[in-house]
């Protein structure tokens, strides 16, 4: 956000963001029976498994979609590596 016009509205954009984000977590926890460390670990599981590190520089949403995204390599998980993430 160095390029004048982000800074210039950067109130805005970070009232839109902290709406965005409060929706999210609000329909996570209603998917998830009110349980928002189930919602964690399950994220926790699906960043793991669809790293930004072993994410393709190209990839289309209809080849996400389609199931190109089962053939990237996913990280390690272990309930070691759950826990330390939770400890965030």
């Amino acid at each position: 956000m160095t390029d004048g016009n982000s800074d210039q509205k950067f109130g805005k954009l970070h009232a839109a963001h902290a709406g965005y984000l409060t929706r999210y977590l609000a329909e996570c926890r209603r998917a998830c029976d009110g349980d928002l460390d189930l919602f964690l670990v399950m994220a926790i599981i699906g960043e793991r498994t669809f790293s930004e590190r072993c994410a393709p520089e190209a990839m289309s949403i209809e080849a996400f979609v389609g199931g190109r995204v089962g053939r990237v390599e996913s990280l390690p998980i272990t309930s070691a590596s759950i826990s330390s993430a939770r400890a965030w």
